[in-house]
């Protein structure tokens, strides 16, 4: 009657599920490796911005591991507060820089389509 045999249903459940999340972990792959890239760009073009970038995000996730270990209960460190805030406005400044060249990219795609 076309319908899948009670027996194989959690089989194929779990399946779908792992196929779900392998197509999760690629897609995640692919954003940090065009992330990479663009920061190594904007270092090879000078950019201050793109190593401050790149610090924050690998602090932020040592901050993040350290505190959800298990055996963690209190955290003491000391932080240079205006270093990662300044990180923080280094990544505002090049999603300035990102979209700004996107849309400059964009219009010289139409123009050319257009024949302009």
């Amino acid at each position: 009657d076309g319908e899948t045999p009670a027996a194989t249903r959690p089989a194929a459940g779990r399946r779908a599920a792992a196929s779900r999340e392998a197509d999760a972990r690629a897609r995640a792959a692919e954003a940090e490796g065009r992330a990479t890239t663009m920061i190594s760009e904007a270092i090879a073009n000078g950019t201050v911005q793109a190593v401050n970038f790149a610090v924050a995000q690998r602090y932020t996730e040592a901050l993040e591991k350290i505190a959800s270990a298990p055996n963690q209960k209190l955290i003491l460190m000391p932080l240079e507060a205006s270093g990662v805030i300044g990180a923080l406005a280094g990544v505002a400044e090049l999603a300035r820089e990102a979209l700004a060249d996107g849309r400059s990219q964009s219009g010289a795609r139409d123009a050319a389509r257009d024949g302009v």
